[in-house]
């Protein structure tokens, strides 16, 4: 009889040995599949949806700074002059129903004042070097503060403006208008923002045949638009008053939501 392969012990046994091991491979994978399988099964269906709220509103607060600037020939001069005529501003602002909390100082400045420098001759040509000027010594002291304004009656507002204007005021900048309590108008927003993430949940649960079963996370952000007045010049105004017109327009209060749910 012609030996074979499994004629030998050891051969035989190693056959055990490997078809043993071919075996427990087999269930092996058998049950790694099973186990993927129940967790496919087993897996929550979720989704993401991002919701858009805007809502226009009418600001009713305008604002605007302004700075007193002086010159004088020393330090101590230079600041009271600048802070008396600042004070007679703030008076009148007062005077005009501006309450304390909506007028704040945002810079007080006092520094020296150069001369300018003169060139004569060929030295003020760009092509001709200039020789260094003699020492400069300052001929005085520049005192400079800074103030904002709340208005929070608007008619007022182009009034006021060029009231300060006249008063000497110089750099009346900023103008610009936003909404003293913001919180009604953002809750407004989201409000819609929820809706609509809610909106486009409840269409694509319908379209894949599910339904929504609970939120499990939540994300807000919020901006609000502040609109500024262009730069304009105050003497021109409607009727010749000398006041200038400040149309308050319209801003928009907008918040951006995702939102996760639990789909069944």
């Amino acid at each position: 009889m012609t030996p074979t392969f499994f004629s030998s012990n050891i051969n035989r046994l190693l056959g055990s040995i490997l078809l043993v091991a071919g075996i427990l491979a087999l269930a092996a994978y058998a049950a790694l599949t099973f186990r993927e399988a129940k967790i496919t099964k087993d897996m929550t269906p979720s989704m993401s949806v991002d919701g858009m709220g805007e809502v226009k509103v009418t600001p009713n607060v305008a604002e605007f700074s302004f700075s007193v600037t002086t010159k004088e020939k020393t330090a101590e001069t230079a600041q009271s002059s600048t802070s008396a005529r600042a004070a007679d501003i703030i008076t009148m602002l007062k005077a005009a129903g501006v309450e304390d909390k909506d007028i704040k100082t945002i810079d007080f400045n006092i520094a020296p004042h150069y001369p300018q420098i003169v060139y004569s001759g060929n030295c003020a040509d760009q092509w001709t070097p200039c020789p260094p000027p003699a020492e400069l010594k300052p001929d005085g002291f520049d005192a400079i503060q800074s103030v904002t304004v709340k208005v929070r009656d608007l008619s007022k507002a182009g009034h006021l403006v060029a009231e300060v204007s006249k008063k000497g005021a110089s750099n009346i900048s900023g103008i610009g208008f936003s909404l003293d309590d913001k919180m009604p108008s953002q809750a407004e927003a989201r409000d819609k923002a929820i809706a609509d993430a809610k909106s486009k949940a409840e269409k694509i649960a319908s379209q894949l045949g599910l339904h929504i079963k609970r939120v499990t996370s939540y994300y807000e952000t919020q901006n609000y638009d502040q609109t500024y007045a262009p730069e304009m010049d105050l003497a021109k105004s409607a009727g010749g008053s000398g006041e200038p017109l400040l149309p308050a327009g319209e801003q928009t209060v907008k918040s951006s939501v995702t939102v996760s749910f639990e789909m069944e």
